[in-house]
């Protein structure tokens, strides 16, 4: 007959419903802690992506029109609008633009390049030959544009902004600089970037 050992029994124990469900909880508590430290984290990885995205189109731009600008051999000269898109011939280069137009699948071109001053596209900016290069990147837009001479400098302004319509602040006033609303949910999907530089023109 097999003697059993009741004390050895009752010392050999497993966890408890009542400790099981406080690890449970505890380890719960944690996962919601690491998960939202995870979820900021790629908020600001990606909200910091698209600063410099932007800032980089804008930098591209204004140094792109100014080397052009300044070792043209003729002045620049704006065109005539064709509707709502505007032009600038700088150095024999077609810079034809739209502003305020989000680049989205239905508008894929805000602010195009191309090397024929002479036939200036019209409303909608459609690429009609395999020379013409849209400028911006996807969700960009272009606010401002601006070339004003005094003498022999030209000053170059560019603004272009990342975001869809929605993320920028309604209450600034026509005119005035467009700029990202305070909500820290729309502001990751939002960037604006403004240069500006003054060329004098060495031919």
């Amino acid at each position: 007959m097999i003697k059993l050992n009741h004390k050895k029994l009752r010392s050999v124990g497993g966890f408890t419903i009542v400790e099981l469900l406080v690890a449970i909880s505890v380890f719960s508590i944690m996962l919601l802690i690491t998960s939202g430290v995870m979820v900021e984290l790629g908020r600001q990885f990606y909200k910091t992506v698209v600063r410099s995205r932007t800032q980089e189109v804008s930098r591209s731009v204004v140094e792109e029109i100014a080397n052009n600008l300044q070792y043209s051999a003729s002045a620049p000269y704006e065109l005539p609008a064709s509707g709502n898109v505007m032009h600038w011939c700088i150095a024999g280069r077609l810079y034809s633009y739209i502003l305020d137009q989000e680049i989205s699948p239905t508008t894929p071109n805000v602010l195009l390049r191309s090397s024929d001053c002479l036939n200036p596209p019209s409303e909608p900016l459609q690429r009609t030959s395999g020379d013409q290069v849209e400028l911006l990147a996807e969700s960009m837009r272009l606010t401002e544009f601006s070339l004003v001479q005094d003498g022999k400098a030209w000053y170059i302004s560019v603004t272009v902004a990342h975001g869809d319509d929605e993320t920028f602040d309604p209450t600034v006033a026509p005119g005035d600089p467009v700029r990202c609303r305070a909500d820290a949910s729309n502001s990751t999907y939002c960037a604006v970037s403004s240069l500006s530089t003054v060329v004098v023109r060495k031919l």
